[in-house]
């Protein structure tokens, strides 16, 4: 048997040491399902606002701080995060569901990933126990898009 791909070899070829800023786009193409698994990576444990989410026209912006796992190195144990946008188009509707009667509108939510809802051509972005966010895509080809809004600094824990 063939020695298991080390992801975190390949994201440091991909991404670097140093940490810089992260432009990932979705490419509607036979490689759609393996980006889609590598910007749910980006986008684990990312937090949001739903206040930070905007529809114009058809296009969905959601503002989030971004956990850089992709920098996270098991020898420094050093996590660093990022401001990011999540830009989706074209949308016709996006529909937020809190599982959980505990959770409100004002929360900040905890992202787990991303998935792709191939029987209704729904983008879902989610946490599992607690909430989901399902964006109805155009019929058009449509485009996702993640942009880090500043480079990646070290993790400080709120005093």
């Amino acid at each position: 048997m063939k020695k298991q791909i080390d992801f975190v070899a390949l994201l440091r070829q991909y991404f670097g040491d140093e940490p810089k800023k992260v432009a990932y786009e979705l490419r509607n193409s036979c490689n759609l399902f393996p980006d889609l698994e590598f910007l749910s990576h980006l986008l684990h444990d990312a937090r949001l606002d739903r206040k930070n989410a905007s529809l114009r026209g058809k296009r969905l912006s959601i503002h989030l701080e971004r956990e850089c796992w992709e920098l996270f190195s098991e020898k420094s144990e050093k996590l660093y995060v990022t401001r990011s946008k999540l830009t989706i188009s074209p949308v016709k509707d996006v529909e937020w569901r809190l599982k959980h009667h505990l959770l409100n509108c004002e929360d900040k939510l905890d992202m787990h990933g991303i998935w792709l809802d191939l029987r209704d051509m729904n983008l879902v972005l989610q946490n599992p126990v607690g909430w989901e966010c399902v964006i109805s895509l155009g019929d058009e080809d449509w485009k996702v898009r993640l942009q880090d809004l500043e480079a990646p600094h070290p993790y400080e824990q709120d005093k």
